[in-house]
């Protein structure tokens, strides 16, 4: 299972030291992007589990980091449950031998 991805913008091309702590606290994978490089004419969204920092117009529908590592942790929790559930009766094996 792969990692949420969340785009951390950021206002202009160079990423603070404090925008470092703060997306290395993020338990996901961070991508920095420059909210000054997003405009309205822009044409597609760039793939992303959530958003952060300073969030363009344009990714505003987008979940927060938030909501997209709630998602991610109740997924895992499905898996997990699946996984861990006691496999199916396969009936009755007699005859069965070893290739």
């Amino acid at each position: 299972m792969r990692q949420p991805v969340i785009l951390y913008f950021v206002n202009g091309p160079v990423v603070t030291n404090e925008e470092k702590l703060a997306a290395y606290q993020i338990r996901a994978t961070v991508k920095f992007r420059n909210a000054l490089a997003v405009t309205e004419e822009s044409s597609c969204l760039e793939k992303c589990d959530g958003v952060a920092g300073c969030v363009p117009n344009k990714y505003k529908g987008q979940p927060s980091v938030e909501e997209a590592m709630d998602n991610f942790n109740l997924e895992m929790q499905g898996k997990i449950k699946s996984v861990s559930e006691k496999p199916k009766d396969t009936g009755n094996l007699d005859g069965w031998a070893p290739n």
